[in-house]
């Protein structure tokens, strides 16, 4: 089976389209020699979108910062982290508004 990814498809379909190019697939209406389907996806604009900023956000570097993680993990490791519970609240509730929750920061 051959897959190609195509362009944009019209405004209004569906999300995603799947399609036979080549004709009938082998044991179709017995004709056992009958080339393999082709199949197509065509991505909307909005998964076009995504896939750019995922690309983007992969090609910018690690998403993490490497010495933060070191610092922690020797403050942790000498016991002299400190556990801050009203700035995990405090983040946690920022994290619910960006979702779309109920309650504001």
């Amino acid at each position: 089976m051959n897959n190609s990814i195509q362009g944009l498809p019209p405004q209004g379909s569906m999300a995603t389209q799947a399609t036979s190019h080549a004709g009938k697939r082998t044991g179709e209406a017995g004709n056992e020699a009958s080339a393999p389907a082709q199949d197509a996806v065509a991505l909307t604009e909005g998964a076009r979108a995504l896939s750019q900023i995922v690309e983007a956000q992969s090609s910018a570097g690690p998403a993490f910062d490497a010495a933060k993680v070191e610092r922690i993990r020797q403050s942790l490791a000498d016991g002299s982290y400190q556990v801050q519970p009203d700035r995990i609240a405090q983040k946690l509730q920022q994290f619910d508004a960006q979702l779309g929750g109920s309650r504001k920061v």
